[in-house]
């Protein structure tokens, strides 16, 4: 149909940037046979499906053939993000690489120039990783804080 040619054609100039053949062959496959592959099933059910939409991340993260990011933009006057379940082929530094072309997207998409510099690519398993190696430590610290606060006013109170 028209209008599947027409999201076709969106998506390719929107990746025509991407370094790595595999990568661009992935996205390219989702777009042009969507029925029967589990790449564009995964991109079409767990991505966001609006700005600031996170998508589906764990059941993204539970299947084979893709991986999850957010993506956004970052500014002095803007914060947008949205949640990619993107083909495994797609790393974030590939996205990073065309991050131009992603940025240009957004901007024909919000009616207003996106400057490169503002686009950001964030892999939440690995971060999600990260904060729980360092949350520990910080939320027993806390607990430990919040328990001493709350008994000296006790204390105080029943002076």
């Amino acid at each position: 149909s028209s209008a599947a040619s027409d999201v076709y054609k969106r998506q390719l100039l929107l990746f025509s940037g991407i370094i790595t053949k595999t990568c661009k062959e992935a996205f390219t496959g989702i777009f042009t046979s969507p029925f029967g592959n589990e790449q564009a099933s995964n991109f079409f059910l767990y991505s966001g499906k609006r700005i600031n939409g996170m998508g589906d991340y764990l059941s993204c993260k539970n299947t084979k053939e893709s991986y999850y990011l957010l993506g956004g933009v970052l500014s002095s006057f803007l914060f947008l993000r949205v949640g990619l379940c993107i083909p495994k082929e797609c790393s974030i530094d590939v996205m990073y690489s065309n991050r131009a072309a992603f940025a240009a997207f957004l901007s024909k998409m919000l009616g207003f120039p996106v400057p490169d510099q503002a686009v950001f690519f964030m892999d939440v398993k690995k971060e999600n990783e990260t904060f729980g190696a360092q949350g520990v430590g910080s939320t027993i610290f806390w607990i430990i804080t919040f328990t001493l606060l709350f008994v000296i006013v006790i204390a105080g109170v029943f002076e």
